[in-house]
């Protein structure tokens, strides 16, 4: 039986197939579980489960050109890990501590330009994490902004999202979206997180 997570993973590689086969066609093969740990061997902290999961689904997408998620790459393992050490010499260069840019912390599974999807590690491995928000601009590196509750229901959101119109494609094939209907369906998945529109 398939988790939630892979389910939902599924549902959105599908709907990439029907309506955006190159996305689709640019998701690189899933990693083992060796594999996986080899390449987080340097990592400070421990990540939750779901990503090992995440990984073991697939490891990416091979291009930004080709969005998995909605507006954003999802990043090859490799990949993710050399942005984190772009990130950390872009902070090695500040003077100001007060303007630190990036938490050790942080993993960054997903890009759009300089913005970035992230999940925290932590001491001990835990099942879920909380999915953040980090902006290029005005980072808050000590309390980022929590989007969803988990990975999985990230993944939830947005296979609904994608099935039932609140993401949709213009007739240039570009990704738009209906927000009202995308805040409905994040509400339904995530009620304990009050970032969402207010109601009419």
């Amino acid at each position: 039986m398939l988790s939630p997570l892979i389910e939902a993973l599924e549902r959105i590689r599908y709907w990439l197939e029907q309506n955006l086969p190159e996305s689709a066609a640019a998701l690189e093969p899933g990693l083992s579980i060796s594999e996986i740990e080899a390449l987080l061997s340097a990592f400070p902290f421990q990540l939750p489960a779901e990503i090992y999961t995440l990984y073991q689904w697939r490891n990416g997408s091979s291009s930004q050109d080709y969005n998995f998620f909605p507006f954003h790459w999802f990043l090859p393992l490799d990949v993710a890990l050399s942005f984190i050490e772009e990130e950390k010499q872009i902070q090695a260069q500040l003077t100001n501590h007060s303007e630190a840019s990036w938490n050790d912390c942080w993993f960054p599974f997903s890009r759009f330009q300089g913005d970035y999807y992230i999940i925290k590690g932590s001491e001990n491995c835990q099942a879920f994490s909380p999915v953040y928000l980090v902006f290029q601009e005005d980072r808050e590196v000590d309390d980022p902004w929590m989007v969803y509750s988990s990975l999985t229901t990230m993944m939830l959101s947005l296979a609904e999202g994608y099935e039932t119109g609140a993401y949709y494609l213009d007739e240039n094939k570009i990704i738009n979206t209906d927000e009202s209907a995308i805040d409905k369906i994040e509400r339904k998945y995530n009620p304990e997180i009050d970032n969402y529109l207010d109601d009419d």
